[in-house]
């Protein structure tokens, strides 16, 4: 009999855990927590949720309407106009050009010379130069510098925006009387290659040869012209080149 009760006691603890456990679907097990039931309510109001927090975003095409509005006016403003000819520094008026010959720097010619600058819409100016020469003793920087000779005048000059220029004098007969360095005629093809540092100051380089009285190459030589109020009143001290 004792033999019996031990044999019947698993068979009721079986029943009791199958009665206990939870019922399991086909192809579950209890090492599987059963998570589906708790995902079909969860997705419902995750988009529940979502809907109610973008129910008062503006839709995108309302968004766009606004940008559209708000920057009508900029996108519709013409674009920003520069006035180019104000570029150019107004060079009008008379000046003072002491031209310094590179093997006697020390007795520059000297001009007295009126600048006419016509300014272009596009930034670029045509300029024109009229050179006086003035008298100067030979040896001499200061007098009499009175104006002696005709003028040398250069027409049709063109100026870039960056205020540079190329002035071609062609071949100049010079009075002897303008000259300090030897008190004789010149006879000479001189280039200008200047740039207009501001309203008051244009400079640069010299180029050319002189034929008469002797041959000279006039590479290395420089000008300086600065504003002046008259001939009357010419500078004692001067630059004879670009600062």
């Amino acid at each position: 009999m004792k033999m019996q009760a031990i044999g019947m006691a698993p068979r009721r603890n079986a029943s009791l855990a199958s009665s206990l456990a939870p019922s399991l679907a086909d192809g579950e097990s209890l090492a599987e927590p059963r998570r589906r039931p708790l995902l079909r309510g969860l997705v419902p109001a995750l988009v529940t949720t979502a809907a109610l927090l973008c129910a008062g975003c503006p839709a995108p095409e309302a968004r766009l309407d606004e940008f559209l509005e708000a920057s009508e006016e900029d996108r519709e403003a013409p674009p920003a106009k520069m006035d180019l000819a104000s570029t150019l520094a107004d060079i009008n008026g008379d000046f003072f050009l002491a031209l310094a010959v590179a093997t006697a720097s020390d007795l520059p010619l000297q001009f007295y010379t009126t600048a006419t600058l016509v300014q272009s819409g596009d930034g670029t100016g045509i300029l024109t130069l009229s050179l006086q020469p003035l008298a100067i003793d030979p040896g001499e920087t200061l007098t009499p510098r009175t104006p002696v000779g005709d003028p040398l005048v250069i027409e049709d000059i063109v100026v870039s925006e960056e205020g540079a220029f190329a002035a071609d004098l062609g071949e100049i007969d010079l009075v002897a009387a303008a000259n300090p360095i030897l008190g004789l005629d010149i006879t000479a093809t001189i280039a200008l290659e200047g740039f207009i540092q501001d309203e008051n100051l244009f400079c640069g380089n010299v180029t050319g040869m002189v034929s008469s009285p002797t041959d000279l190459d006039l590479a290395g030589s420089t000008f300086s012209a600065v504003r002046v109020n008259s001939v009357d009143e010419l500078p004692e001290m001067f630059a004879i080149k670009c600062p």
